[in-house]
C-alpha cells in the first residue's frame, strides 16, 4: 500500500514539470567579450576585434519566431553578416525561429572596438522579444590598453590560425 501512495505522489509531482517549464520558456545566455575556453572575460584592447556570443535555449513550446536586438555603445561596431543586419544607429538585428519542444540556437558576432576608444567600462545590451515574453541582458566589459608583449603572449606563435577558425 505505501508504494502506491509514493507512486501516486511521484506522478502528481511529475505532472507539474510542464507547467514549471512554461514559466521560463526561453533561456538567454550572452557574453562579451566571449572566451572560447569559458574563462572570465579579459579587458578588451582599443582597436581589437572581440566576439559577442548569444544563445537561446527553448523548452516545451511550439516553434516560434523571436526578434533579437543588440545595442552597442559608442566606439563599438559590427558589420552586417549572414543572419544579422546592422542599422544606421549601429544596432544589430536578428530574426530567429526557435524550434518546437527543445532547441538551442546561437550566434557569434565579431565586434570591432575603435582604436581611439578610451580605457574604462561599457555595456552591450541584448534584448529578445518573443510572442509572449521579453528578455534582456546587459553585458559589462572593460577596455584597457594591452602592452605589446602581452599581446604577443595572448596570441601565441600562430595567431592566424585562431583568427581563421573564429572568423571564417
Amino acid at each position: 500500500m505505501p508504494i502506491r501512495v509514493v507512486m501516486l505522489l511521484f506522478c502528481w509531482m511529475i505532472s507539474f514539470l510542464p507547467v514549471l517549464a512554461e514559466e521560463v520558456p526561453v533561456n538567454l545566455e550572452a557574453s562579451f567579450p566571449y572566451s572560447l575556453n569559458g574563462s572570465e572575460p579579459r579587458p578588451a584592447s582599443p582597436g581589437s576585434r572581440q566576439l559577442l556570443f548569444i544563445s537561446l535555449d527553448h523548452f516545451n513550446r511550439p516553434a516560434e519566431p523571436v526578434s533579437i536586438t543588440v545595442t552597442l555603445p559608442e566606439g563599438l561596431k559590427a558589420s552586417a553578416g549572414k543572419g544579422w543586419t546592422v542599422d544606421e544607429a549601429g544596432q544589430i538585428h536578428m530574426d530567429w525561429t526557435l524550434p518546437a519542444d527543445f532547441g538551442n540556437v546561437f550566434e557569434v558576432i565579431p565586434i570591432t572596438l575603435s582604436s581611439s576608444l578610451s580605457e574604462g567600462t561599457g555595456a552591450v545590451s541584448v534584448s529578445v522579444t518573443g510572442p509572449d515574453y521579453e528578455l534582456s541582458r546587459n553585458l559589462d566589459f572593460t577596455v584597457k590598453e594591452t602592452a605589446p608583449e602581452e599581446k604577443e603572449k595572448e596570441t601565441g606563435k600562430s595567431p592566424g590560425i585562431y583568427r581563421a577558425w573564429c572568423f571564417r
